[in-house]
């Protein structure tokens, strides 16, 4: 027998312990006022924030609230630190945020520490143009400890064990801490060679750059930053090509450490394994055969530069080739970028000076589409390579390994052609024709979300800008270091458009017939980043003045992550930086992923609603 809804709702209602249903008039009125103190803290540290942006420099005033700010610190980080955890009991969810806890004292130690650096440095009578750099770690003081105050306790592990719960919301979170962290390691002295040169904004640019394996960059890496700052960028390039969520898992993997069911199942998904079982080989696996390509690279980019010593020159050479100071940390670097797909260069002149090199840009090129194709397809070709060494009979190639290869390789040769022809007496202009189809298949090649030129793309013709729109848009496939919609997504989505025109019920692929699953999953991909590259292109066409193709170039360029630029990316303003930061994050992190962490939980419908027929074309 049914029961009445009053039941029914008194059912589902949480029991409370008796000493909380009743009224606490006392426990009511401390939270009122804590609450009214909280406020009262932000609006004076806003007040303070706000008075030590517009004195900029200025020696008393910078040196009094900097001062009275690291006084502040000891009592304000032991509230942080003392305030009582509530929620669940779990003890990872715990030393997650307490381990969030120490991350935010320890960041708004360290602005401060940076606002006295340069205040001293500017009394020193040394440098004057450090307003710019100190107006930065204002607001990332500012910025970290609103945050913090406001996340303090219950609140913070709430959040950091929500966000754990979601995958998709745990990636992004993953990429926007290390994208930060970056941006303020880059941006200290030791990262720099002209300390208050850098502001936060441009640290924190190259760092999401880096992190999002995309190579935009507003400043010149080698002449900017110290050795210890490239070593920064390196590791954020390596932790981005591999994945956050992949890469910490791997850690946990090789410590013995089980992995939870959910992200088990997200990786599982992610690097196309058969089974839970397979996820650990998976996993090893991808960090075993990305530095063994990468050592590879760097042994043969090392040997193939033996014949350019300006390589090994600093960054005090005025040579395109010079920056590196070393030619195997030049080697390194660049096989690192190239396989991440990332385009960083340690040269002046990126690798324009090696437009004719042909032992150098088959390197890089190579590393760019191996790392370009995906851990699974890789792996299913070096098992098959393995049984034909045997002498054993390999297994055919899976669906998606036949797809990605095919694509890629169509992806490679027709824009390779169309280069060629457009761009013979243009931007090719000036290199024997030897030199001409080499800049053509590794210009075709760099699309693939790689970033790396031995041209300048800014002189290219307006259908030549287009075709690499098109072509960036789409860009790598699926497990790869690589962004883009996928060559599997472009490849699902024609299979469906030749199946409506021709009438036939399913969309089918080399003698496979796809899910509609696949096919919703693909065509939502597509219409989600259309959208995002649109309002990329909108946001910058209200903040920047030049060329509409050069903004649209550029706004693919970052959303597919591949990092080649039209020549704007320099001249950028900081909210043109912003929008660039922004999209980067999002290419990188996928517009369905990024969709998925934006939502939240749709309760199953428990009916099916009537289909009625709407007129479509």
């Amino acid at each position: 027998m049914p029961q009445p809804i009053d039941q029914v709702r008194a059912s589902r209602a949480p029991s409370l312990p008796t000493n909380t249903r009743r009224a606490d008039p006392l426990r009511a009125t401390k939270e009122a006022m804590a609450s009214r103190g909280l406020l009262l803290a932000l609006g004076a540290a806003f007040a303070i924030t706000v008075t030590d942006y517009l004195f900029a420099i200025t020696p008393w005033v910078s040196g009094a609230i900097t001062g009275m700010e690291l006084l502040a610190m000891l009592p304000w980080g032991w509230v942080i630190l003392t305030s009582k955890e509530h929620g669940e009991d779990r003890e990872s969810k715990r030393w997650l945020g307490r381990l969030a806890q120490l991350l935010t004292i320890l960041l708004v130690i360290g602005a401060l520490v940076q606002k006295a650096n340069l205040l001293y440095v500017m009394m020193q009578g040394s440098r004057a143009d450090l307003a710019p750099g100190y107006r930065s770690f204002v607001i990332v003081a500012f910025v970290v400890w609103w945050a913090g105050t406001l996340g303090r306790g219950d609140r913070a592990q709430r959040f950091l064990s929500e966000a754990a719960d979601h995958p998709a919301r745990s990636m992004a979170l993953s990429f926007g801490v290390c994208a930060f962290l970056g941006g303020f390691l880059l941006s200290l002295p030791q990262a720099v060679h002209h300390f208050g040169a850098v502001t936060f904004l441009d640290g924190l640019f190259t760092a999401t750059s880096a992190v999002c394996v995309t190579g935009l960059t507003v400043l010149d890496v080698s002449g900017t930053f110290t050795f210890f700052g490239q070593i920064v960028i390196a590791v954020l390039v390596q932790i981005g090509g591999l994945g956050i969520m992949a890469l910490s898992a791997s850690f946990a993997v090789l410590a013995g450490r089980a992995l939870r069911v959910k992200r088990s199942a997200v990786l599982a998904e992610m690097l196309e394994t058969g089974s839970m079982a397979s996820l650990r080989r998976a996993l090893i696996g991808v960090v075993g055969y990305t530095f063994f390509c990468e050592l590879c690279g760097a042994v043969a980019l090392y040997y193939s530069v033996g014949g350019r010593p300006e390589v090994a020159l600093g960054p005090g050479s005025h040579h395109m080739l010079a920056g590196a100071g070393d030619r195997v940390w030049w080697a390194v670097f660049h096989s690192i970028s190239a396989f991440c797909n990332a385009g960083f260069s340690l040269s002046h002149g990126g690798l324009s000076g090696f437009a004719q090199d042909w032992p150098t840009c088959t390197t890089v090129s190579l590393l760019i589409v191996v790392g370009g194709l995906g851990f699974p397809v890789i792996d299913e070709l070096t098992r098959n390579g393995v049984c034909w060494l045997r002498g054993e009979r390999a297994p055919r190639l899976s669906l998606h390994a036949r797809i990605a290869l095919r694509v890629s390789g169509l992806l490679i040769a027709i824009p390779a052609l169309v280069l060629l022809v457009l761009e013979w007496n243009a931007s090719f202009d000036g290199l024997p024709w030897p030199g001409r189809v080499l800049a053509a298949i590794f210009q075709s090649v760099t699309l693939r979300t790689a970033g790396f030129n031995t041209v300048d793309i800014g002189s290219m013709r307006a259908a030549t800008l287009f075709l690499l729109c098109v072509v960036m848009f789409i860009g790598a496939s699926p497990g790869s270091t690589g962004g883009g919609i996928k060559t599997t997504t472009f490849a699902a989505l024609f299979a469906s458009l030749r199946a409506e025109l021709r009438g036939a019920p399913a969309a089918h692929l080399l003698d496979r017939e796809l899910s509609r699953g696949t096919v919703r999953r693909a065509t939502a991909v597509t219409i989600l980043s259309v959208g995002l590259v649109f309002a990329l292109s909108l946001v910058l066409m209200l903040t920047e003045d030049a060329d509409p193709l050069q903004i649209v170039f550029e706004a693919t360029s970052a959303f597919s992550t591949c990092g080649l630029s039209a020549g704007l990316t320099p001249e950028l303003s900081a909210a043109g930086r912003l929008t660039i930061i922004i999209g980067m994050l999002a290419g990188r992190i996928g517009p369905l992923t990024l969709a998925l962490a934006m939502a939240s939980q749709a309760a199953p419908a428990p009916l099916r609603l009537v289909e009625e027929k709407v007129m479509v074309g």
